[in-house]
């Protein structure tokens, strides 16, 4: 009786062990920043839906964080620079932003924010995700 329990409780651990050994951390550096503001950080999925938001404090240049473990695939990651406590993203004429922003594989868009094909990256990857933030 007791093997028949020992293998049933087994065959139900072992899908739990599978999904926890999918999901990968996603490690990002941001190169640039600007110390005393906050980075408004969104992981994206390949149909632009939010898998995870977070807010990271900045005290240097260098920024170094890790983003909620994800199962393997492909995601992006953009955020923006709030450099005046605001919460938001200040844009100036023509809708060109005002603060700091950035986007995996340091996409950049041509008079628009860059697609999130252009930002697109495999998880799990070697290393860590590096962005410049960048200023118009």
């Amino acid at each position: 009786m007791i093997p028949r329990i020992a293998l049933f409780l087994s065959t139900l651990a072992l899908p739990m062990l599978l999904c926890a050994q999918s999901h990968h951390p996603v490690p990002v550096l941001v190169r640039g920043a600007t110390a005393g503001s906050v980075l408004f950080v969104q992981l994206l999925d390949p149909d632009e839906r939010v898998v995870h938001e977070r807010l990271v404090p900045v005290t240097d240049q260098l920024v170094q964080f890790t983003l909620d473990p994800v199962p393997a695939g492909r995601y992006a990651v953009r955020f923006f620079q709030d450099e005046n406590a605001n919460r938001k993203l200040d844009l100036g004429m023509f809708g060109i932003p005002k603060e700091g922003v950035g986007a995996s594989r340091d996409a950049t868009g041509f008079m628009s924010a860059p697609k999130v094909k252009d930002m697109l990256f495999d998880v799990p990857f070697e290393g860590v995700q590096v962005i410049n933030v960048k200023r118009y």
